[in-house]
């Protein structure tokens, strides 16, 4: 799975301010979007959670940035 939703936002410093949560689907993946600003000087948290339709596979994706 290749494709990547980008999040628009006014917030212009990415290390602080509130935690963003995103639920979607698409034709094959129930998907739980997480970025999660950790304070100046440590780097964000970026976690993505996939859930098959029709595979009994889950896929956990966590990124510092």
């Amino acid at each position: 799975m290749d494709e990547r939703i980008e999040v628009h936002t006014s917030a212009v410093d990415r290390y602080e301010g509130d935690t963003l949560r995103n639920n979607y689907h698409d034709n094959d993946f129930y998907i739980y979007s997480m970025y999660r600003p950790n304070g100046k000087g440590i780097v964000p948290t970026f976690i993505t959670i996939c859930v098959s339709k029709s595979k009994n596979t889950l896929t956990y994706e966590e990124i510092l940035d």
